[in-house]
């Protein structure tokens, strides 16, 4: 994951168009599936997660406590789970805040959370929450459906975060304390999944927003605070130093069986660094790690490198508002010209489970139909359309963004610079930081040519994909579409497909998308990148989910 926040938002989405999304965290961007809505009859997605034995929890410390701590190369932007969708921050949202539902274990099937149970209309417009009793949040205040209905209007107001998925409610009911009802005013693919994501809707005391309120529904006091229903209660934070929660003593679980008493995290700025503390042992986690460091730690006495299949795909992405690249035969040339098989088995040989992408959505994804056209590895049908479109010879020049703290986007860079070279094409990497990446990239008047991004989805549905980086309203500060791509024919299908409740009908309008989208090759679809990272050998409880990507569920992690 990148620094830059993961989506913005469109204050002017209607229902019947698709909701902008705003920011991704790169590499979560880089740092840096069950039913997609349950009764609806969707598919299920399968071999996205695995679970594994192993995760975080540390050894014993001096006062006797079982100790967790991890270490994380991203800093967190904010510990409001309302007001950012970058990549870093939900490692420390997970510790203290609950939704209404989670994703169960390693799979894209619903459970209830904070709900006990849960209904969802015929028509799909309408969600009824069942919530648990006797849950209260850190301050003492009851979690109630007063409570809920207060943060989903915070969510609302401040616009922020994931907001657009709430963009057609139409009314929001408590007809009592327990039950919880959101009306909509149509049907959505993707609502529900707003409800569980690791971006979703969370629930924060009600006291908590009426204190501290102001002019900006408490977002600069929940900046640095926590008053949620979760496991663990913040002790204290320090922006890129450190974070450390201990246990809720009143949490609703409880406490029996194994869980750690106490979880740090620790921001570590140099990847030697995060290297030498976990082969030292002195951390049992380390997240958002550059790839080679990570595989450099692979068969260290005493470290578990895990890896999974996940949601992460990776893309090169192609400016079309101007210059050669405004002509979808030089697009398209670029994508016979890239060697894919040289990123995925060469570059990143360490990957037991990166393959080359089948088009925009990754194949773990829910609603992956499959089937499309795919660019292979191919300079002579380049060359034919270069000199199609004018540029026999190549003769033009391409900048590329490469953010300095992600090794894969200037990895990338270099095989795409090498690959262009054979057919005239000068590429010019262009280093920057991530907090000016976001600044640039936005901006259409100082976009670069081509950059490197990776996805990962924040609601369950091929939606999420394909409007962050495809749709015309996801340019700029409104969404990812860094490659200014705009098809209105495109728009419409996937507008027709986000609002379509038969299930059949909605895959088939996804994959027209999708096709669209592969003819006019504003972005490579180049690796489907799998999760990865590195805990020691005596931690356990831990299990992988694409939708909770670079977080961990605390509360069922233990020492061995």
């Amino acid at each position: 994951m990148s620094n830059d926040s993961r989506f913005r938002n469109d204050p002017g989405a209607q229902r019947g168009q698709a909701p902008a999304l705003a920011h991704h965290p790169l590499a979560r961007r880089t740092v840096l599936r069950g039913a997609l809505l349950a009764g609806l009859g969707l598919p299920a997605a399968s071999g996205l997660l695995a679970a594994c034995g192993g995760s975080t929890a540390k050894g014993t410390s001096s006062g006797g406590q079982k100790s967790l701590t991890v270490a994380s190369y991203g800093n967190a932007e904010t510990l409001d789970p309302m007001a950012s969708l970058d990549g870093q921050s939900p490692l420390l949202w997970r510790a203290s805040y609950e939704r209404l539902l989670s994703y169960q274990g390693n799979s894209t099937r619903y459970t209830p959370e904070l709900a006990e149970s849960y209904e969802i209309s015929p028509d799909g417009k309408t969600f009824t929450f069942h919530l648990r009793s006797g849950v209260q949040f850190t301050d003492g205040e009851e979690m109630n459906a007063a409570a809920w209905k207060l943060s989903l209007e915070r969510q609302i107001a401040i616009n922020q975060g994931m907001a657009y998925a709430l963009s057609g409610v139409s009314k929001v009911e408590t007809p009592d304390d327990k039950t919880f009802v959101v009306r909509t005013d149509g049907f959505s693919d993707a609502f529900i999944s707003a409800f569980s994501s690791n971006y979703g809707l969370f629930v924060i005391s009600p006291k908590a927003i009426t204190d501290h309120k102001g002019s900006d529904w408490a977002q600069s006091w929940l900046r640095s605070n926590v008053v949620g229903t979760g496991p663990y209660v913040l002790q204290s934070y320090t922006p890129e130093v450190s974070a450390s929660f201990a246990r809720n003593l009143h949490y609703w679980r409880g406490w029996a069986g194994n869980h750690a008493d106490t979880v740090t995290v620790n921001y570590v700025h140099e990847a030697s660094t995060a290297q030498l503390q976990m082969e030292g042992g002195s951390v049992d986690s380390a997240v958002l790690l550059p790839d080679n460091v990570v595989a450099s730690l692979s068969g260290q006495p005493g470290v578990t490198v895990l890896e999974y299949p996940s949601l992460n795909l990776q893309y090169l992405g192609l400016n079309c508002s101007r210059g050669p690249t405004s002509d979808v035969r030089v697009r398209q040339a670029i994508s016979w010209g890239f060697d894919y098989n040289a990123y995925v088995k060469n570059i990143n040989s360490s990957y037991a489970h990166a393959q080359q992408a089948s088009g925009p959505i990754p194949s773990t994804m829910t609603e992956f139909s499959g089937g499309l056209p795919q660019y292979s590895y191919n300079p002579d049908r380049a060359r034919s359309l270069l000199r199609e479109a004018g540029f026999a010879k190549g003769g033009f020049t391409l900048t590329c963004a490469v953010q300095d703290a992600y090794a894969w986007t200037s990895e990338m860079a270099q095989l795409f610079q090498s690959n262009m070279a054979a057919l005239g094409i000068t590429v010019q990497p262009r280093s920057m930081a991530a907090s000016a990446f976001d600044g640039t990239e936005s901006n259409p008047k100082t976009a670069l040519d081509s950059v490197p991004l990776v996805w990962w989805p924040t609601l369950n549905t091929p939606y999420d994909y394909l409007f962050a980086l495809y749709d015309t309203k996801a340019q700029g500060t409104a969404g990812y579409n860094y490659a200014y791509y705009s098809n209105h024919t495109f728009d419409s299908t996937l507008a027709k497909a986000y609002g379509e409740p038969d299930a059949a009908r909605r895959t088939a309008l996804f994959k027209q998308a999708e096709q669209i989208a592969v003819q006019d090759a504003p972005y490579l679809c180049v690796m489907e990148q799998p999760f990865r990272e590195p805990q020691l050998s005596t931690v356990r409880g831990f299990q992988f989910n694409g939708f909770y990507i670079y977080t961990y569920d605390f509360y069922n992690m233990y020492v061995a």
